[in-house]
């Protein structure tokens, strides 16, 4: 089994009455204990959205890591890598993900909590205020942000940090939402028949994972998300070729 329990104290806002301890299993077969440090964190900055098996698994996995600002974000993703794929597009891709509850956690994870040896992590923001203040609050020359170019990645202390690619000339404000076209907006927005069920931004932004998770979502509507899987590849190319920046 990948997760046990013992009797020594641990951190778990969840189930506080038990000790969790997670094992990770390596190339060679053989199994260890994942850091404690690491548990604490997927725990606390995922606001235990994630059950133990859930975490277990993650903390276990070798794949390229996504750090994505929430949880609606790995749905939505994984549709449109989905489609992709099917078009013949992205095939070598495979992703785990780490949401963390908004753009103003990512620093404390990026802090404390790093990628293993040969294993590759990219953080994406928004295109926004907030993912942009993340972005300064995590690059030590953070002040000249946003004056001085940014460029489109950048890597740190074996990171890459990058937004979400704007394809949108004049868009001051980007999310990753903003992939999908219009129409797919007002059908969500023209279902209110009165005022008290006008959509806020979360539940429409919820409404869009679920039915990207549900496989409601066409190959039209996800397209443009090829802009986010081509910024991946520039970013893999570029760590493959030694290089820090895009």
């Amino acid at each position: 089994k990948n997760i046990l329990t013992s009797h020594s104290p641990t951190l778990t806002a969840k189930f506080p009455e038990k000790s969790i301890i997670m094992l990770d299993r390596q190339p060679d077969g053989s199994a260890v204990v994942v850091d404690k440090t690491k548990q604490q964190i997927v725990a606390e900055l995922t606001n235990n959205i994630w059950n133990l098996q859930e975490q277990n698994i993650f903390l276990a996995s070798n794949k390229t890591v996504l750090v994505v600002e929430g949880k609606t974000d790995e749905p939505i993703l994984e549709a449109a890598l989905k489609s992709q794929k099917k078009a013949g597009r992205y095939t070598h891709m495979d992703f785990a993900y780490l949401p963390c509850n908004g753009a103003s956690n990512i620093p404390t994870l990026i802090a404390k909590f790093k990628p293993k040896p040969g294993q590759m992590m990219i953080a994406f923001f928004d295109a926004d205020g907030s993912g942009w203040d993340a972005i300064k609050e995590v690059m030590a020359d953070g002040k000249n942000y946003p004056k001085d170019p940014f460029g489109k990645a950048k890597k740190k202390d074996n990171i890459w940090y990058t937004t979400y690619p704007v394809y949108k000339k004049g868009v001051d404000n980007f999310n990753i939402e903003d992939y999908f076209p219009r129409s797919v907006f007002l059908k969500y927005i023209m279902r209110f028949k009165a005022l008290t069920e006008i959509w806020t931004k979360d539940r429409l932004k919820r409404n869009m994972a679920k039915d990207c998770e549900d496989g409601l979502m066409t190959d039209k509507q996800l397209e443009k998300f090829c802009h986010v899987f081509d910024r991946i590849q520039e970013i893999m190319d570029a760590d493959t070729a030694g290089l820090d920046h895009i």
